[in-house]
């Protein structure tokens, strides 16, 4: 559940920069992020601005709740 909620949560934030297709792919995004403090930066800025977008998710909330109590009815 967990790599589908954060894509679910990314695809939200609008960064598609940061979803990974491959172990390698999360590696080279990782290591470009590390290098590019300009485009860092702008990431950085871009998720603060939108964090209340995941914050104030009500139906995200309410889905991971019903996970949790019911797991099997979830799969």
């Amino acid at each position: 559940m967990r790599g589908r909620q954060t894509y679910a949560a990314l695809q939200k934030l609008d960064v598609p920069e940061l979803i990974a297709e491959s172990r390698e792919d999360y590696v080279a995004r990782a290591i470009r992020l590390g290098r590019d403090v300009a485009a860092r930066s702008a990431l950085v800025k871009r998720l603060e601005s939108a964090r209340n977008i995941i914050e104030n998710d009500v139906d995200a909330r309410r889905d991971v709740i019903h996970f949790f109590r019911n797991p099997r009815a979830s799969a």
